[in-house]
Parts: C-alpha cells; structure tokens; sequence
C-alpha cells in the first residue's frame, strides 16, 4: 500500500552542489601525514588536496573539486 512510490535506492544528498564551492579548513589537510578537515554547510568533513605535493594550512579556505566516499578533495584558493 503506497509503497510502489517509494525508491529505497534513491538518496538525494545534493553532495554534487558542493562541487566548486569555498570550504573552511579547519585541521591542516597534508595527504602524506593523513590528516585534513573542513567544513561545507556547517558540517565538518575529512579533507584532502588534490595534489599530495600540496598542503593546506587550518584557518583558510579551499575549493572543492570533488568528492571521494566521504572525504572533500579540495584545492587551495
């Protein structure tokens, strides 16, 4: 009853918006030491650089230019 219109596989999550947005850094992101966070909407997320050779220092901002599972993949600005 009812249940034909509901899609259980199908999440809408609008995570793809974020795509080009500016992000907060609030832990320094460093790919080799695995360490990075940021925040999109007031949630914080991991982060990491698109560029390993690369690291982003906590307290500036960043662009994201996609995202991984869970993770931010974001380059400076």
């Amino acid at each position: 009853m009812g249940s034909k219109y509901l899609n259980p596989h199908k999440t809408r999550t609008n995570y793809e918006d974020a795509i080009g947005k500016t992000v907060r850094v609030t832990m320094k992101i460093d790919n080799i030491e695995e360490t990075g966070t940021a925040v999109l909407n007031g949630q914080e997320w991991t982060a990491r650089s698109n560029d390993d050779a690369v690291t982003i220092e906590a307290d500036t901002t960043a662009e994201v230019v996609a995202i991984s599972g869970v993770k931010l993949i974001v380059k400076p600005q």
